[in-house]
């Protein structure tokens, strides 16, 4: 189990960096029609990839601490939920064109222009927490005992790709 806990944890992880570049394509193509690409990758891919992640560090044993961190991605993407709602729906000096997660936003003021982009740093946080779940879990593929396997694993640069 701790060599599937090393490949989810890498797949959590390329989601992620997917979730990037999804958004670099949506935010610099007119119309934004490639925004459906970010919205089913961080509403769905992430999420799924990360729920599997934390079944897969449990089964393997890893530890509560990294248990927690590999849950942790799917946590935020439910604050990015929030943060979008919050900013697109609830703030003032938001025009959309439609409604709900299909509207597309005309102009952008006030508080909200604030506010969406906690999402970017939100994202950043969750691209950070993945690299340390991963290289958890490839410390904890590691160890040789698994008695002794680290609660926090400590990947030395040599080690790190």
């Amino acid at each position: 189990m701790r060599k599937a806990f090393v490949v989810t944890s890498a797949l959590v992880l390329l989601a992620v960096i997917a979730q990037f570049y999804f958004a670099a394509v949506s935010a610099f193509t007119l119309p934004h029609e490639h925004n459906a690409l970010h919205a089913t990758n961080g509403l769905i891919v992430i999420p799924a990839i990360a729920l599997i992640n934390t079944i897969a560090a449990s089964l393997a044993r890893a530890g509560g601490r990294t248990i927690g961190l590999a849950a942790l991605p799917f946590l935020l993407v439910i604050l990015q939920v929030v943060i979008i709602v919050a900013s697109l729906l609830l703030l003032p000096g938001v025009e959309t064109i439609g409604e709900g997660f299909g509207a597309e936003v005309v102009q952008q003021g006030g508080p909200a222009v604030y506010a969406v982009g906690l999402h970017a740093v939100n994202g950043l946080i969750i691209l950070w927490v993945t690299v340390v779940t991963l290289r958890r879990a490839r410390a904890h593929n590691a160890a040789t005992d698994h008695n002794a396997a680290p609660e926090r694993a400590v990947v030395s640069a040599s080690e790190w790709p």
